[in-house]
């Protein structure tokens, strides 16, 4: 068996062989025929209006558009039938319009309105024209420049000073003036008494109290807060930009949009005494009763800072040594117009204006320094012009940026200083009772009855944020301008980064306070408050040096990082703050 199938198999592959030779000498022969057996030649014909498909004028410039190489391959492409989906018409009549192709306004194009005039029509409105940026900053600033231009800690710019207890307490500084006495009728010629105990000074013409040294109110009077202040801020900013073309070349474009800020801002403070004094020799009375400072002292308070807080307490005033807000800031909407299309050495030529509204929350004058998120309830508007230029070089694109601001007057809360004034002493001894002054807060205990005090007109406090009254305050912010000038480095260490470095100064003038009379009660209303002081800190200036570093991916997206430092100024804190950002263009 085995035998006659190996003959079988060696007669029949030469058979086998024999065909398969002459059928590829067959194919080989006859390849036009069999080539219009499966797809028959299509005879050309001259192209008429309908059929023509494209018709584009010789193009001189260097390169060709994408859209246009897309036409050209599906013109020189052969005819091929095409499947009509149900419901289509197989054809249709070709209608002609002369368009202008966006890539160059000066070469015409004449498309049918068919499916190349629809495709083109898709890539324009596919253009790129919204653009979300979003951002995150935090700074943080623990120094600042005071009226003078020197760098001093945060706590000396914020309140212009530094602050001692006589600063924000009216009594202990009339005492520590030698203006407040235990004795109603002192000889006229002792009402300049001096200011500390004389040796020996006893009996009941020399009581305790009589003298400044007694007044543990005066010797604490000169005693500094050192306060030490903090402020941090996180924020961040979702914004969207549209552009659109505002000519029909594009050479001049407008760009809208807004800015809505999520802050958190922190304000840390603190104070540890410095200065100031509670003993003074014993004062031994006539029936033997030791009495000093130091005894009336803690017979009211546990300790300095009971001392402070029970000053402030009597003023509806609270102390906190950290304070957060979180919330929404102050919404921005902004519009400009950009004519760097029509210069050919200019990447943007932006004229515009900004928007910012009150949308943050207001400060309530309810305690020291509190955090406001935004610029505390005004709107403001800010004309600005900025310039990018190009050059051959990739290391040398200056930037110019001018902005100038003003604010619409509002009215706000605000710790004010008032004028306490005493005329109307007891004319037989130049010397009223204390708790008769209009006016004059005096939360101890000791001093409530018995004591007097001669004339004066003085202002309750020295510094902001600690005056007895908190009331309604007209604000008409002080103009304001911004100088910044920088450079880019394009393909930065040649990775392809965008480098910019910018110097910017600020300058704002004094802002101009008064009483809201509309919105006060009449006592409020009759008297006389020190807005000076406020008006005089507003003023300000700063000089900042900023970087960053951008980074734009294939898929148009647009990656930086940066920082911004306040190297000088006035008024200001020394601000540093770092960002990262996001940019997505769709």
């Amino acid at each position: 068996m085995k035998i006659k199938k190996v003959i079988t198999i060696a007669v029949a592959l030469p058979l086998v062989i024999n065909l398969w030779a002459e059928n590829v000498v067959v194919q080989l022969e006859m390849p036009k025929q069999e080539k219009k057996i499966v797809q028959p030649k299509i005879q050309k014909r001259a192209p008429s209006k309908q059929d023509k498909v494209l018709v584009v004028s010789q193009r001189t410039q260097k390169g060709v558009s994408k859209r246009h190489k897309r036409i050209a391959k599906r013109k020189n492409a052969p005819t091929r039938e095409k499947k009509v989906s149900p419901g289509r018409l197989s054809s249709a009549p070709v209608d002609y319009r002369t368009l202008v192709d966006p890539d160059d306004s000066q070469v015409p194009m004449t498309l049918p309105l068919g499916h190349e005039y629809y495709h083109m029509l898709l890539d324009k409105a596919a253009d790129t024209r919204w653009a979300l940026i979003t951002s995150a900053y935090w700074s943080l600033a623990f120094k600042g420049y005071d009226d003078d231009h020197c760098l001093v800690p945060l706590s000396r710019s914020i309140f212009g000073k530094d602050v001692s207890i006589g600063d924000i307490f009216l009594l202990g500084r009339l005492m520590n003036d030698n203006l407040v006495s235990i004795l109603e009728s002192f000889p006229a010629p002792y009402v300049t008494r001096p200011l500390e105990r004389p040796q020996g000074a006893v009996g009941p013409f020399n009581p305790f109290g009589a003298f400044r040294s007694d007044q543990y109110p005066a010797l604490l009077a000169s005693a500094l807060l050192n306060l030490e202040a903090e402020q941090r801020t996180f924020c961040v900013n979702i914004g969207a930009t549209y552009r659109f073309d505002v000519t029909c070349s594009g050479s001049i474009q407008a760009f809208v949009g807004m800015n809505l800020p999520i802050e958190e801002r922190l304000h840390v403070l603190d104070f540890a005494f410095k200065g100031g004094s509670l003993y003074r020799p014993i004062f031994t009375s006539n029936n033997t009763i030791r009495d000093n400072p130091l005894f009336a002292f803690y017979n009211q308070f546990s300790g300095l800072e009971d001392y402070v807080n029970s000053i402030l307490t009597d003023k509806d005033l609270a102390f906190k040594a950290r304070q957060r807000r979180i919330g929404v800031g102050d919404i921005s909407l902004f519009g400009l117009l950009d004519f760097a299309g029509l210069f050919k050495h200019m990447d943007g030529l932006q004229v515009g204006l900004n928007v910012n509204l009150p949308s943050g929350r207001k400060d309530d004058a309810t305690t020291v320094w509190q955090p406001i998120l935004g610029n505390g309830g005004g709107t403001e508007f800010d004309l600005f012009f900025q310039a990018l230029f190009n050059s051959p070089s990739p290391v040398f694109n200056p930037t110019l940026r001018l902005v100038g601001g003003f604010t619409k007057k509002f009215s706000c809360v605000q710790r004010v200083g008032r004028q306490i004034v005493n005329n109307n002493p007891n004319a037989n001894f130049g010397r009223s009772a204390l708790q008769d002054v209009a006016n004059l807060k005096n939360p101890l205990i000791d001093f409530q009855n018995g004591y007097f005090v001669d004339g004066f007109s003085l202002f309750d406090v020295n510094v902001p944020f600690f005056a007895d009254t908190a009331v309604p305050t007209e604000i008409k912010r002080g103009h304001r301008f911004l100088v910044s000038v920088g450079n880019y480095v394009y393909n930065f260490l040649n990775l392809g980064f965008r480098f910019g470095a910018f110097y910017d100064f600020s300058y704002k003038r004094s802002d101009h306070l008064c009483l809201d009379t509309d919105n006060c009660c009449p006592a409020i209303a009759d008297g006389t408050f020190d807005f000076c002081l406020l008006e005089r800190l507003s003023r300000c200036n700063f000089h900042r040096f900023s970087w960053n570093l951008t980074y734009k991916l294939r898929n148009l997206i647009e990656l930086n990082v940066g920082s911004s430092h306040v190297i000088a100024g006035r008024n200001t804190p020394r601000v540093n703050e770092v960002y990262c950002g996001f940019v997505a263009v769709f």
